[in-house]
């Protein structure tokens, strides 16, 4: 049977097939992606404004149309885009990323730091949503916030542009100088699974894109790949996922303590046991473990936190912790309490965010998405028996709850 003519306005669906305003919308939608890819913008501008017109909610239609209006200069457009999408997605990074780099090309520094600090907010390991705040806050005349967002990010160079200008700010050089641009890309990251086509590099660029920066007085340089650790005397760390090592270190497997003394049960087991390297080195671990990716995010710790065991990857020696559980009906939650002044380092399937609670109200979280707290809560197990299935941890007080993304 042959598809009713695309002009005829039939709407129709038979054994799965595409009633023509579905098929007219891939058509559109492919036509523009394929055009963008190519670089004929104004092409690709008209056949996405078709496909979003047939499918006014479609998020993909809508990101490709937002990043024409970007080539085009059409930044009151894009911007209406990409802010749409922001409210219909609020924990997308991208969609927070790609919005903010809008409002820094049309000059609107503010609304640009607000933005990227949600987006950094949800994802703190994200260096091109770091990066991109460091450029907010240089044009707006702010250096110091600028080079903690490009340290953050990884971007040697910015970092030391920064040490310029706030020397310069305290009188050790007045010169006239322009203000800070720095290396604004050209157009917002594609939706996902749109990808341009780049060139090879050479070897000597690949190595110096790839290296690590490592944050000022941090152990823990993340990025996509994974996380270095660096250390000069010893550092408590896990080792799955080790995939190089500097220096020679010394491995003593760390032992549990509760109430105070240490005790005759290991801190994790098999491949994930918790060890006390010393001696100082580095050590490379991959973000990929058996097929599967995983999120490292570096914390400074400043006030107490309980964490859930597996989620603790690192942490430095001036950081105190002390095991612990939260017992339930036949399933236990095992944590680790830490104090101190120090970094350390969470492990997780997917990006960080934080729930506040106030003024002893009760939150409800999975168990399988709970990362920790801080602040005087009461953690309780209990089965949803009326709802959602599965085990789940009632927080009672007021702090701040880490979750899963």
């Amino acid at each position: 049977m042959s598809a009713p003519h695309a002009g005829s306005g039939a709407e129709w669906s038979h054994d799965g097939a595409q009633a023509p305003a579905d098929a007219e919308f891939v058509r559109s939608l492919h036509e523009g992606s394929d055009q963008l890819a190519a670089g004929d913008v104004p092409a690709a501008r008209r056949a996405l404004e078709r496909a979003v017109e047939l499918r006014p909610k479609d998020p993909k239609a809508r990101g490709l149309l937002g990043l024409c209006y970007f080539k085009l200069g059409l930044l009151d457009e894009a911007d209406g885009l990409y802010a749409g999408l922001v409210r219909e997605n609020p924990f997308d990074v991208t969609l927070h990323v790609n919005l903010g780099l809008v409002q820094i090309k049309s000059g609107r520094h503010d609304a640009a730091i607000r933005t990227l600090e949600i987006a950094t907010g949800l994802a703190p390991e994200h260096r091109r949503a770091q990066n991109y705040l460091g450029l907010a806050y240089a044009q707006s005349g702010n250096p110091v916030k600028a080079r903690e967002a490009f340290l953050r990010a990884g971007s040697a160079a910015q970092v030391l542009e920064m040490d310029r200008l706030i020397a310069e700010a305290n009188g050790a050089k007045r010169t006239q100088t322009a203000p800070f641009l720095g290396a604004l890309p050209q157009e917002p990251p594609p939706p996902e699974g749109h990808e341009a086509p780049q060139g090879a590099q050479s070897l000597a660029e690949f190595t110096r894109a790839t290296r690590l920066f490592w944050p000022r007085g941090s152990p823990f340089a993340v990025d996509e790949g994974g996380v270095a650790i660096d250390f000069s005397a010893g550092i408590f760390t896990r080792v799955d996922g080790l995939v190089a090592a500097r220096g020679d270190t010394g491995w003593i497997p760390l032992r549990k303590r509760f109430a105070g003394r240490v005790i005759d049960r290991p801190f994790g087991s098999g491949a994930r046991q918790m060890w006390h390297a010393t001696g100082g080195g580095q050590l490379l671990v991959s973000s990929h473990l058996d097929g599967k990716g995983r999120c490292f995010t570096a914390i400074r710790l400043e006030e107490d936190a309980y964490l859930v065991e597996e989620r603790l990857f690192a942490f430095e020696e001036s950081i105190d912790a002390e095991n612990g559980r939260v017992p339930g009906r036949g399933l236990d939650l095992p944590l680790v309490r830490l104090r101190g002044d120090g970094h350390l380092l969470v492990v997780s399937e997917r990006a960080l965010r934080s729930e506040p609670i106030f003024g002893n109200e009760s939150l409800r979280v999975p168990l399988s998405g709970l990362v920790g707290w801080t602040g005087p809560l009461t953690p309780r197990l209990l089965a949803m028996f009326d709802g959602p299935e599965g085990t789940w941890v009632e927080l009672t007080g007021q702090g701040d709850v880490l979750l899963l993304g």
